[in-house]
C-alpha cells in the first residue's frame, strides 16, 4: 500500500497485494469475527485504550472481490481490481495486537500466488470517471485475477464520481457500484524526525479536514517485512494512541513512518460482496519518525 519500487513481474505483484493489505486492513478477512471494532464519528473513539490483546493471530483470505482505486501524489490514480479464489485460505498477517479500532499487524512473506488461486469469473469490468470509460484489462496470463485500467484513467479531483460495472459471470454477478472522491486528510504535522518513545503515549495531529473517515498509519520494516500500527474510521484533526498499544511495537523496527489519508467504501451486500474502495494517501513518502525504547 505504500509507495515502493518494484520492477517486471515483481511490479504485477505489488499491485496484487495492494489488494490482499487494502481488503485485509479493512476487515474482509476470514477473521471477521474476531477483530475489534472499527472507530467511528471521532478520532477519540480509537483513543481509549481499552483491553489490548497482545497475542499473534493469523489473518487469512479465502476470497478476493475488490475493484480498489488507489490516489497518491503525485500521479494519475492507479485502478486496479482482483477476483480470485484460494482453495487452501491464504495467511497474508499477523495481528499482534488489538485496541477499538487500531490494529498492529506484521504482513508474512510474500508468496508465489500464481499456483495457489483460481480466477473468479465475474464478466468485463469497466470503469467510468467524467465520461470516460476504461475497461479494465488483465495484466498478466500467469495472475489471471488481476485486472488494471492503465494510463488512459483521466485525472481525479475531490467530489469526482468513480463509477465500476460488470456483465456478471458464473462466480460474480453483475454489480454497478459508484464513489465520490473523498478529501484526503492530512499529511501529518507531526515534525519530521520526531522520537515516539515506546510504551508513551503518541500524540499524532494531522492537517484540518472535514473528511470523516480518516486513517492513521504507523509503518515500519520488520525481519524485511511491512509492519502496521494502523487506526481507521477517524474524524478530527487529532489522535492518541494509548501507551497499552504503543507498548507492544517491537524492537528492531527500522524506516518507520506516519502516513495519514482518507478511505471509503460500497459495496454489493450479500454473503460474498464486491467491494469498491477508493483511498486517498496524504502523499507518497509519508513523515519519517524513530521509534525507539524509553530512556533510561
Amino acid at each position: 500500500m505504500q509507495a515502493m519500487e518494484w520492477k517486471g513481474s515483481n511490479m504485477r505483484l505489488a499491485f496484487f497485494f495492494a489488494g490482499a493489505m487494502a481488503l485485509a486492513l479493512f476487515g474482509c478477512t476470514a477473521n471477521d469475527q474476531t477483530e475489534p471494532p472499527t472507530a467511528t464519528g471521532s478520532a477519540t473513539a480509537a483513543t481509549t485504550a481499552g483491553p489490548v490483546a497482545a497475542e499473534t493471530v493469523p489473518l487469512t483470505f479465502d476470497r478476493w472481490s475488490v475493484v480498489l482505486v488507489t490516489l497518491s501524489p503525485p500521479g494519475r490514480p492507479q485502478i486496479t481490481s482482483s477476483f480470485c479464489r484460494f482453495p487452501t485460505p491464504l495467511v497474508w498477517a499477523d495481528r499482534l495486537a488489538a485496541s477499538r479500532g487500531c490494529r498492529l499487524l506484521h504482513w508474512r512473506d510474500a508468496q508465489d500466488l500464481a499456483g495457489i488461486l483460481e480466477p473468479l469469473d465475474v464478466g468485463e469490468i469497466t470503469v467510468e470517471v467524467n465520461g470516460a470509460e476504461v475497461p479494465l484489462q488483465p495484466l498478466d496470463p500467469s495472475l489471471p485475477c488481476l485486472r488494471e485500467a492503465g494510463l488512459s484513467v483521466p485525472e481525479l479531483r475531490v467530489g469526482d464520481v468513480v463509477r465500476v460495472r460488470s456483465t456478471g459471470g458464473a462466480d460474480v454477478p453483475a454489480f454497478d457500484l459508484s464513489l465520490p472522491v473523498p478529501e484526503t486528510a492530512g499529511p501529518a504535522t507531526t515534525p519530521e524526525g520526531t522520537v515516539l518513545e515506546i510504551g508513551a503515549p503518541w500524540s499524532i495531529r494531522w492537517a484540518g479536514t472535514g473528511a470523516s473517515d480518516v486513517f492513521v498509519e504507523v509503518r515500519g520494516t520488520l525481519a524485511e517485512r511491512d509492519l502496521a500500527l494502523s487506526c481507521r474510521g477517524l474524524a478530527g484533526e487529532s489522535l492518541t494512541l494509548p501507551p497499552e498499544l504503543t507498548a507492544l511495537w517491537p524492537a528492531g523496527v527500522e524506516r518507520a513512518k506516519i502516513q495519514t489519508g482518507t478511505e471509503v467504501a460500497i459495496d454489493t451486500g450479500g454473503p460474498e460482496p464486491t467491494t469498491l474502495r477508493i483511498t486517498a494517501y496524504d502523499e507518497e513518502v509519508g513523515t519519517r519518525v524513530t521509534v525507539g525504547a524509553p530512556t533510561p
